[in-house]
């Protein structure tokens, strides 16, 4: 049953050793360690309660409370300015204890408490479904505390009435800005209408619409009056050249037959004479139409400037002139054709001895009737001309009137809604002005606070617990600080966290020091514990002649004794067993309590050991061993002569080393401390296996760390950890 109880801690040994985790850290250990440093935790929970019930009686204090109630019902005012109409319930509530009302109740109490120390003891609570408000105050006098809540309210009011005055004052100053702005927008929009009233003559729209309807209407029936006209001289004029070419043939034909009297001729001659005459006061009379309508067309020009007479008639006037003008003179075609009339008169009627004839009579008469028609046409060509352009400007000007009274409206719409700004302004100044001096606020009070006659509660608890648990949580906070700064290895979890190979004994501490080497009164764990290493040991090198190297990172860790226990184990189970003091120190320079010299038979003054049998060569491997009081072994024990670790590296070692194996089942060599000397690597050559001894609670991990992996690059394997003076928490 104990075998496998052996086996079992061996496999899991194993395990912890193969997955060792990367950091070296056990939970199980670390808690451990919280308990073993509770009586600190102990300290600090007594001095807790001394300070935390000195503290609750110094520093605790009674408290007071007071209530004072109001109701919130803001007036029913629309479009208001105020404050309060504007500002939501909650709102006012968070104004109740703003900063400068705050200040104000400190002031009016002359409180020497810090601002946040009054915030603190108001408190401010809308009960439920209703707008009752209420304020309660906490403080040390029953007296204070109802002051403070009157004062509350009492400040809040004068800082709410203050608020609304600032309110309406800046109010009006924005809405007399803004009528003063309206009312100079006002007068250059009035100004701008009557500038665009003069520049576009503009009386009655819709009357001046209405005249130039009704001039157009009778402008075009004058202009179609005067285009038939006209059509009908050019066919008058058509006609007569077709009889002047009859004529012409006729003629010809008649002055050849017969000759004209002299009569005849007179009285022709009489009848040009004539018709000269009548063209020259035609002519004349034209002359002196032109001159008057030329008058009436100054005179038209100046009542037009004045406005005194409209568009309409002035047009009228300039078309009589134009046309009268257009009477008076003559064309270039006219001239020419009179010229062709006075050739035609002498080839017709020749000054002397010409003939006349019936044809020629007419012909004469003809062409005297073209030329009147020819310039009764000339003269109604200018009347069209004159006509179409009045009429066309008519009708330019009618186009016009809608968009001019588009725009006009569009002016005197701006000015209307000016207008009514500037009324609605005048309002809103009338209706600030009579609230400015209003005091008018939105709440009522319905209960004053009254000093309280008992207190409500008290801090002193308070302070107590609050100090107890300070200081105690400042305690576990040292103990954790204390424990996770210990980098020591302290169990077989924080070893086997450490170092990457398994963990093959864990031995307690002993009290007394000479229990722990070999013999009859050593105690029984630790012969439980050295038979399973011994156990653990053999089934990892089950071969005989093997040697291991038993080392450690730093001197004092018990490397020797565990060599000389685990010696003695053996060599019960029929071993043959010869253990090696490796050290290269004389026992009297090396700092140990435990030497393998103190264990063997000999006389100290004719000891011999490695260091001699290095040193000489004559000195032979048989004579070296020594016989252990404690057990059936022998041992090698270390020398007062000093060993340099050329020797230990030298052929005469290893031929030492070599003749140990064939006569013993299992050597030990008692290796010195890795962290000194090299001493340990140079033995690490002779070792088939190793042992790395660690002590609970001695040696910094990352130290350990480091000789561990300088031992690693030796050619022997470490088969195993061995964990000593374990305190007996953490076993």
């Amino acid at each position: 049953m104990e075998k496998t109880d052996i086996e079992i801690e061996e496999s899991t040994a194993e395990q912890q050793g193969s997955t060792a985790p990367s950091i070296p850290f056990d939970i199980l250990t670390f808690l451990r360690g919280l308990w073993r440093r509770r009586m600190i935790l102990l300290g600090f929970f007594a001095v807790s309660l001394v300070a935390g019930y000195l503290a609750a009686s110094l520093l605790g204090s009674r408290e007071y409370r007071a209530t004072a109630l109001m109701l919130y019902d803001p007036p029913p005012m629309i479009n208001d300015v105020d404050v309060s109409s504007q500002l939501s319930l909650h709102t006012l509530i968070d104004l109740i204890k703003s900063r400068e009302t705050l200040n104000a109740i400190r002031e009016r109490l002359k409180l020497s408490a810090r601002i946040k120390t009054i915030a603190a003891s108001i408190s401010i609570e809308l009960r439920r479904k209703t707008t009752l408000l209420e304020i309660k105050t906490s403080w040390e006098d029953a007296k204070i505390a109802a002051n403070l809540a009157n004062a509350t309210y009492e400040c809040f009011f004068e800082q709410l009435t203050s608020l609304q005055h600032k309110k309406r004052k800046q109010a009006l100053q924005d809405i007399e800005n803004r009528l003063t702005e309206v009312k100079d927008k006002l007068t250059l929009r009035d100004k701008e209408l009557e500038k665009f009233t003069l520049d576009h003559h503009i009386v009655d729209l819709d009357i001046e619409a209405q005249s130039y309807l009704q001039q157009l209407v009778t402008m075009n029936i004058e202009y179609d009056r005067a285009v038939s006209h006209w059509d009908s001289l050019n066919k008058q004029l058509s006609t007569i050249d077709t009889m002047i070419e009859d004529f012409k043939r006729a003629d010809k034909e008649e002055s050849s037959a017969s000759q004209s009297s002299s009569v005849t001729e007179a009285n022709v001659k009489i009848g040009r004479l004539q018709e000269m005459i009548s063209e020259e006061k035609t002519s004349r009379a034209r002359l002196a139409d032109l001159a008057v309508k030329k008058e009436d067309l100054k005179r038209a020009k100046k009542l037009r400037e004045l406005d005194a007479i409209s568009q309409s008639d002035y047009d009228k006037v300039i078309a009589e002139y134009k046309r009268t003008e257009a009477l008076s003179h003559d064309s270039e075609n006219i001239v020419g054709w009179k010229e062709k009339i006075k050739k035609l008169n002498q080839e017709v009627v020749p000054d002397s001895g010409s003939v006349s004839t019936f044809s020629g009579d007419m012909l004469r008469s003809v062409m005297l009737k073209k030329i009147d028609i020819q310039l009764e046409k000339a003269a109604s060509k200018e009347e069209v001309k004159s006509l179409d352009t009045a009429r066309q400007r008519v009708q330019k000007r009618l186009e016009q009137i809608p968009k001019v009274k588009q725009m006009y409206t569009e002016r005197l719409r701006r000015i209307e809604a000016l207008v009514r700004d500037r009324k609605t302004l005048q309002n809103m100044v009338a209706s600030i002005t009579r609230k400015l001096n209003s005091s008018q606020i939105p709440f009522r009070i319905v209960s004053r606070a009254i000093p309280p006659m008992f207190p409500k509660k008290s801090n002193r608890k308070i302070i107590f617990i609050g100090l107890v648990f300070l200081i105690n949580a400042l305690g576990v906070f040292l103990v954790i600080v204390l424990e996770l700064l210990d980098f020591t290895i302290k169990s077989r979890g924080s070893l086997a966290a450490a170092l990457p190979a398994p963990v093959l004994a864990v031995l307690p501490r002993l009290t007394r020091q000479e229990a722990l080497l070999p013999g009859n009164q050593q105690p029984a764990t630790h012969i439980k514990e050295y038979r399973r290493l011994a156990l653990a040991l053999r089934r990892r090198i089950p071969q005989q002649g093997h040697c291991i190297l038993i080392t450690a990172a730093s001197h004092g860790v018990g490397t020797s004794t565990v060599s000389l226990n685990l010696a003695a184990r053996l060599q019960l189970s029929g071993e043959k067993i010869l253990i090696i003091d490796g050290h290269t120190q004389p026992p009297d320079e090396i700092d140990q309590a435990i030497s393998v010299a103190d264990f063997v038979e000999a006389d100290p003054m004719t000891l011999k050991g490695l260091g001699d049998y290095l040193a000489a060569d004559t000195m032979t491997a048989q004579n070296l061993p020594y016989p252990l009081l404690a057990n059936r072994g022998s041992a090698i024990v270390c020398s007062h002569r000093v060993i340099i670790p050329e020797m230990l590296n030298s052929l005469r070692m290893r031929e030492l080393i070599e003749k140990m194996k064939a006569h013993y089942s299992l050597i030990l060599i008692d290796a010195p401390s890795l962290a000194d000397t090299v001493d340990a690597e140079c033995l690490s050559e002779y070792a088939d296996a190793i042992l790395f001894v660690v002590r609970s609670g001695k040696t910094n991990i990352l130290q350990e760390k480091r000789c561990y992996s300088r031992l690693a690059h030796a050619k022997a394997p470490i088969i195993g950890t061995i964990l000593t003076d374990v305190y007996k928490l953490y076993v």
